[in-house]
């Protein structure tokens, strides 16, 4: 039997695909009242980076902005912050200490496996404290127990 070997280059040698690709991602996952479309300084950033973590990376950065964005429009600020690791030299607009917390509860849920009990123990914050703060940031439907 003979198998067929193909070789795409890595997404960061793509960068025209990465608009398609993020369209996709955006339609394809089901949030109520999420963003619908990427605005063009949000798409230039996704463009310019590196990807790493390759389709899966980018995936992942298109659902974490989905959750974050504010409006049904991604934008720069939606776009999670580890993302920015390797843009030292890019200006970064300052997060507030409630952006930071969202931040830090995304990513202990995402630890977590989306265990609201474990984030909770983890965040040292009890279950109720951490419910209201998951619809206080407008992440109710975000996380499962």
């Amino acid at each position: 039997m003979d198998l067929i070997n193909i070789q795409i280059p890595p997404l960061r040698r793509r960068p025209e695909d990465i608009e398609p690709l993020s369209t996709h991602i955006l339609k394809m996952e089901h949030f109520p009242r999420g963003p619908r479309r990427i605005s063009p300084e949000a798409m230039k950033i996704l463009r310019e980076y590196s990807w790493p973590g390759n389709v899966r990376e980018l995936r992942s950065v298109i659902l974490k902005s989905m959750i974050f964005a504010r409006s049904d429009v991604v934008t720069p600020e939606d776009l999670p912050s580890e993302f920015y690791a390797d843009r030292a030299a890019r200006s970064r607009p300052t997060k507030t200490l409630e952006d930071m917390e969202r931040d830090h509860i995304m990513a202990v849920l995402e630890e977590t496996g989306g265990n609201q009990s474990r984030a909770a123990e983890v965040l040292g914050i009890n279950r109720k404290t951490l419910y209201k703060k998951l619809h206080k940031y407008g992440m109710g439907s975000a996380a499962r127990d």
